[in-house]
């Protein structure tokens, strides 16, 4: 494997084939791969997109089958904030996937009770991966901070 660039980014595609048949073997095991035996080359650089839901106006995270998707990849894989990208729409993209939405005039509101236990949620993982030996706690703190101030400022959300 290639030394670490910190200008890389990761690009994770799933498929609407994948998500309607709730098909979530070949994520899961990426994602388990990238953090367990390679944590320092894929921590905090992956971009979770999803495709073949560009003619279907809703939002995905308003697709059932998407929700139920990212449901069951959340149960089998849990620790988004370690891989994805805060600088992307993929937490965003996550979050409001698996988290309990309202919507109003067009708009998507998550409840601030939903974002601090999907949040809590998140850190836990982070420490449960530092408690396995995944990851430093330098690299917790790291990703704890990135967290923090992404959730203070967010670029899109809310």
């Amino acid at each position: 494997m290639k030394k670490n660039n910190p200008n890389e980014f990761f690009i994770v595609c799933i498929s609407r084939t994948e998500i309607e048949s709730s098909s979530t073997r070949r994520i899961i095991k990426l994602f388990k791969d990238m953090t367990y035996n390679h944590a320092k080359r894929f921590m905090n650089k992956v971009e979770l997109t999803v495709s073949g839901y560009d003619n279907d106006p809703r939002e995905l995270c308003e697709v059932q089958d998407v929700r139920d998707f990212m449901a069951k990849l959340k149960v089998e894989f849990n620790s988004f904030f370690f891989l994805l990208n805060f600088h992307t729409l993929s937490q965003q993209f996550v979050m409001f996937s698996t988290c309990d939405c309202d919507s109003q005039d067009g708009k998507i509101f998550i409840s601030e009770e939903e974002i601090v236990r999907y949040m809590l949620d998140q850190f836990n993982e982070l420490n449960m991966l530092e408690f396995e030996g995944v990851i430093t706690p330098e690299d917790n703190q790291l990703i704890s901070g990135l967290a923090g101030d992404y959730f203070s400022n967010p670029p899109h959300l809310f």
